[in-house]
């Protein structure tokens, strides 16, 4: 797993920057698509550029640490941290979607921190040859 872990968090960053853009273009189709809100009070806005500035942080920060070879496993860490709270979010707003959006996004969102605990996991390990 360490062999692919680099390559997955290179897509992490990808990712995340496509995340960003997604609230910077779309923030009320983004937002009421993930909460059930459209980005239209203060507080829905703020959230949406919350959303911008972190993911777009938490891609360059990844990015950078993979370029030097340093530091990439506390990167992932954050945006898995930062994935767990999304999922938390999603969850406590389900009721405001229909059902089967609710199953979609909830499993969506699962394999997604599934997928950055694994990353977080062993990325910046040296490979074991055998």
């Amino acid at each position: 797993m360490p062999a692919l872990s680099r390559p997955a968090a290179f897509i992490v960053v990808g990712v995340r920057i496509a995340v960003s853009l997604a609230f910077a273009a779309l923030p009320d189709r983004t937002m009421t698509g993930l909460f059930g809100v459209p980005a239209k009070g203060k507080a829905a806005k703020a959230v949406a550029v919350h959303y911008v500035l972190r993911d777009l942080a938490l891609g360059a920060g990844l990015w950078r640490a993979l370029l030097r070879r340093r530091g990439e496993r506390a990167w992932m860490v954050a945006g898995t941290v930062a994935d767990i709270v999304d999922y938390a979010a999603i969850v406590a707003t389900a009721s405001r979607k229909k059902p089967t959006e609710q199953k979609f996004l909830i499993a969506q969102m699962s394999t997604v921190v599934i997928l950055d605990c694994a990353i977080a996991a062993t990325v910046g390990r040296a490979p074991v040859n055998d």
